[in-house]
């Protein structure tokens, strides 16, 4: 009753006081120690302090199963090619100039195990829609996905009767133009 008297003076004023009149009530025919109670409170506060390291230790060890599982190299193809559309350089596009990648892919499609891949469906409406072309980043990016270890590029202009037609073969994996042609 002491622990809920009404005037503060009257109550225990410190934690060792309560346990001493615990000691001296005893529980169950036991007498509990005071320097019982105080050391399961230091276990208390030592389980209290490994919890959030194992915590931390679980998120870590799940962080690198995750990154190991999901974020390993995508294995990519050798022999399957993306062909994108060619960007038309100037102001004057003609609608066969829109043919020729399908011509280069169907070239691909005679050797022997290419696979080749139209560039064009690949693409989001927003970039089919860009005439100067896509970065050679968001083409990387689109090959990639596809795990697709090489993609074509290119442009064609004309100036006057001549028509000038230029095609890059690119590197998936290395991010490199392997060869170019015009």
């Amino acid at each position: 009753m002491r622990m809920l008297a009404k005037v503060e003076a009257d109550r225990f004023q410190t934690a060792d006081e309560f346990l001493d009149a615990l000691d001296a009530l005893g529980t169950a025919g036991e007498r509990i120690g005071a320097t019982d109670v105080r050391l399961a409170k230091r276990t208390t506060r030592r389980r209290r302090a490994v919890l959030p390291l194992a915590a931390i230790a679980l998120m870590a060890s799940t962080g690198v199963l995750y990154h190991g599982v999901y974020f390993r190299p995508v294995p990519l193809d050798p022999d399957r090619v993306i062909v994108f559309p060619f960007a038309t350089v100037g102001s004057t596009a003609e609608p066969e100039w829109a043919q020729l990648p399908m011509l280069v892919g169907s070239a691909l499609e005679r050797t022997a195990s290419t696979k080749w891949l139209d560039g064009y469906a690949l693409m989001g409406d927003e970039e089919r829609t860009q005439s100067g072309g896509l970065s050679a980043n968001r083409l990387r990016a689109i090959a990639r996905r596809e795990h697709a270890r090489y993609f074509l590029d290119g442009s064609v202009s004309r100036n006057g009767d001549l028509l000038s037609v230029q095609v890059r073969l690119h590197d998936a994996k290395a991010g490199l133009i392997i060869d170019s042609k015009t």
